[in-house]
């Protein structure tokens, strides 16, 4: 199985170099002379290390089956390898801390939940189809729903923790939207990959809301 470790918060590079070379793993980072420099001295020349500039050489090759990122904010190189086949696992990552993975359609459901609520909808003016066409429109463009407005969802920094939790639902989404990567834009990219994944599940949600208030009208 191919898998990308998070080195982010992984401690002293020593440990690190260490754990790439028990795994046979490839180290991406953005500081490859100093890592180079001491994996040297530890003897470990055996370990593949690149930067970024790497990655962007068009005859780059992935020859091993793991990989760890050295980044504070690395959810897009994650994602990048993610389009080879990547599983991504945490370098240290504790049980805890996977259960507070975010959840993109939990969160979207309580948003759109909370909208309706907010606006006192009347119920017998709509069908059930009338008022999915009404909201499809109205919160499409909404920030505290899809994100899709000129503000974004949140922050950047939180967008890229919702993304870096979500990376598998991420991608499917930049497929459905027929987005590469390279398309997403440099200013706010984290924001603009949350908006996505919000839009790619937004219409699926507000069926699934409409059902469940609906049924209880019953």
């Amino acid at each position: 199985m191919k898998t990308i470790i998070r080195g982010r918060d992984s401690g002293k590079a020593q440990e690190l170099l260490q754990f790439a070379r028990e795994e046979n793993a490839m180290i991406i980072t953005q500081n490859k002379r100093a890592f180079k420099v001491k994996a040297a001295a530890l003897g470990f020349n055996d370990i593949k290390i690149v930067d970024y500039e790497d990655l962007a050489n068009e005859n780059f090759a992935i020859e091993n089956s793991r990989v760890i990122i050295h980044n504070a904010d690395a959810w897009m190189e994650e994602l990048f390898f993610n389009t080879y086949g990547f599983d991504v696992i945490g370098f240290s990552a504790t049980e805890e801390q996977a259960m507070e993975k975010y959840n993109y359609e939990k969160t979207l459901y309580k948003d759109i939940k909370q909208y309706i609520e907010d606006e006192k909808l009347n119920f017998k003016e709509y069908t059930k189809e009338d008022l999915y066409e009404k909201l499809s429109d109205e919160l499409w463009d909404v920030d505290k729903i899809t994100g899709n407005g000129p503000f974004g969802y949140a922050s950047e920094e939180q967008c890229a923790k919702y993304v870096g939790d979500n990376l598998r639902l991420a991608f499917e989404a930049l497929r459905e939207f027929e987005t590469r990567l390279k398309d997403v834009p440099d200013d706010f990219p984290a924001k603009y990959m949350d908006a996505t994944v919000r839009c790619y599940l937004f219409h699926t949600v507000l069926g699934q809301v409409l059902d469940d208030l609906y049924e209880k009208l019953k």
